[in-house]
């Protein structure tokens, strides 16, 4: 997520402070800034994992589903082989049934994914705000 991790807020929150005339004591004051950063940032994403999907992977399975679900509908419903006359609506429901199972699994998991990424964002933001609320008077770099 380009422009909301946690360095990019620290930058636009705190870039002000440290402005100076000088470019290299700016420089200076806003790299010793982002080391101090740095720990947090460690310290908060530690042991963060997420899981990410190939969107397009499973857009292309989903769609792959569909084509299937509609080349079934094209099926005739009675064959007759010789003298049996063979119906196989049941065998077509079923495939269907199983067909959308599939399809219903791909999109289900989509949305618990991001239903989990949202509320993981969620428990992190809540997190962070009371630990802001309650800043350290050193850190423990220094």
């Amino acid at each position: 997520m380009q422009g909301t991790d946690l360095k990019d807020i620290y930058v636009k929150e705190c870039t002000s402070k440290y402005m100076s005339d000088d470019t290299e004591e700016m420089e200076n004051n806003m790299r010793n800034a982002m080391d101090r950063y740095s720990y947090l940032e460690k310290k908060v994403f530690n042991g963060v994992t997420t899981r990410a999907p190939d969107l397009q992977a499973f857009d292309k399975k989903i769609e792959f589903l569909h084509s299937v679900k509609n080349s079934i509908d094209g099926q005739k419903v009675n064959h007759d082989i010789g003298w049996l006359k063979v119906s196989s609506q049941k065998l077509i429901e079923k495939l269907h049934a199983t067909v959308n199972e599939w399809i219903e699994k791909y999109t289900q998991f989509l949305l618990q994914n991001t239903t989990s990424e949202i509320t993981n964002i969620q428990n992190f933001i809540e997190r962070v705000k009371k630990g802001i609320e309650n800043l350290p008077e050193r850190s423990e770099t220094q």
